[in-house]
């Protein structure tokens, strides 16, 4: 690549540390960005570490011609909003400016389908529009409105993603779903009878962002991605728990207006590539992870 390098931020985290590990195997030139230590990457072949905040970064390294965004802070406990607003947005906007600054080639930033907010339609696909969102679907949501700003100085893409699966995922419906299962307890669910493909491996993902760390395209974009296929939503959790060994009672609980739906990649296929194994495959990998 003539020495071009691929910024990551969010290193330390699950995709991030994931991605990395995939793009430096690959032979392409990384450097790491996180908030605190990176041991993980020391004498790893290919791999440059940065500690740094996002919010306090003043420049890009001259050799970056790709940035993918993979830090962000989700809800959980002793999280507040302002550590939401700060670590998604501002930090967001930052990164931005000093691509746009360092005349970036391509900027990929990991969105998420709750900046779609209220879903109403059974199958969803980018021209869903967003209706309320959360706090977190809001940042993500802004955070694609300044790529969109910016997209006359650099292309850009926007990935909404579901939950993504493998060795080290947490915070997302499955990875609750399969702690619960791992612990001996019921499974609580709604729409048990229909069709889900929510989720992603994020072996998927990493393959896919690497082919997009070499793309070409223009201005800004946004894609929606799932698994291939799709399931009803009880078989998705039978296909687990015989993955994982273990049955537990599945109790379906009133859905209480809640909407359920399937992902629909078609876009992100046709148009950028993206390539998944369908929804059986990758419950039944993710389950069978250690």
């Amino acid at each position: 690549m003539g020495g071009e390098s691929v910024l990551v931020t969010g290193a330390r985290g699950f995709i991030g540390k994931t991605l990395v590990a995939r793009l430096a195997s690959a032979g392409r030139s990384v450097i790491a960005v996180g908030r605190t230590t990176l041991q993980h990457f020391i004498g790893m072949e290919n791999v440059e570490c940065r500690i740094s905040d996002l919010t306090t970064l003043d420049r890009l390294p001259d050799s970056v011609t790709t940035v993918i965004h993979c830090a962000a802070t989700s809800p959980q406990a002793g999280v507040t909003a302002s550590a939401i607003i700060r670590d998604n947005v501002c930090a967001t906007r930052q990164l931005v400016e000093l691509s746009c600054r360092a005349n970036v080639k391509r900027f990929i930033f990991l969105s998420s389908v709750s900046a779609f907010g209220q879903i109403k339609e059974p199958v969803l696909d980018e021209i869903h529009p967003s209706v309320d969102p959360d706090l977190y679907g809001l940042t993500k949501r802004i955070g694609e409105e300044l790529l969109a700003a910016s997209a006359t100085e650099m292309a850009s893409l926007a990935l909404r993603l579901p939950g993504i699966v493998g060795h080290g995922a947490g915070r997302n419906w499955l990875t609750r779903v399969k702690a619960d299962i791992e612990a001996g307890r019921e499974v609580k669910a709604f729409n048990l009878d229909h069709p889900y493909n929510n989720a992603v491996h994020v072996d998927d993902l990493c393959e896919f962002l690497l082919s997009l760390a070499s793309a070409s395209f223009q201005g800004f974009d946004m894609i929606t991605l799932g698994a291939a296929g799709a399931i009803p939503l009880a078989r998705a959790l039978q296909l687990l728990m015989q993955s994982l060994g273990r049955k537990v009672p599945i109790i379906e609980v009133e859905a209480a207006g809640r909407r359920s739906f399937i992902i629909d990649s078609k876009k992100a296929s046709r148009r950028y590539g993206y390539h998944s194994m369908r929804i059986e495959e990758v419950i039944s990998r993710y389950g069978g992870t250690t």
